[in-house]
């Protein structure tokens, strides 16, 4: 089978809409979508041919969010979209397996403890 190069970018112009569509996503969730896309995604990863995209290289990708100091929330989302958007390049048989890694690269997000209000005993 001959491997085709395919970059990241290829693959999001060939099957993006037909993922988005499918998956029937509200307006606000494909906007925050493209949004990353534009922003973070595709400046990076855009030219690579994705057969050369590896758990280095999208560990790189993140170390350079970190320094961009985004809030780890807005990190988590980005990771889910990037993990989609490899997964949809494993679905199409354009990658063997996704380099986006769970234990290597999710963002942790730290969840503070929201103030409650007191209790009034006898009320």
């Amino acid at each position: 089978m001959a491997v085709r190069k395919v970059t990241l970018n290829g693959l999001l112009d060939l099957h993006w809409s037909d993922y988005v569509e499918h998956q029937k996503l509200r307006q606000s969730t494909q906007d925050g979508y493209a949004a990353m896309l534009e922003n973070w995604i595709k400046p990076f990863f855009g030219e690579m041919p994705l057969q050369q995209i590896t758990k280095a290289t999208v560990g790189e990708f993140f170390s350079n969010l970190r320094r961009e100091s985004l809030s780890d929330n807005y990190r988590k989302n980005v990771y889910s979209l990037l993990s989609k958007t490899f997964d949809i390049a494993v679905a199409y048989d354009l990658l063997q397996f996704s380099p986006v890694n769970k234990t290597l690269h999710r963002p942790t997000v730290i969840r503070e403890e929201k103030p409650t209000l007191p209790v009034e005993k006898g009320v």
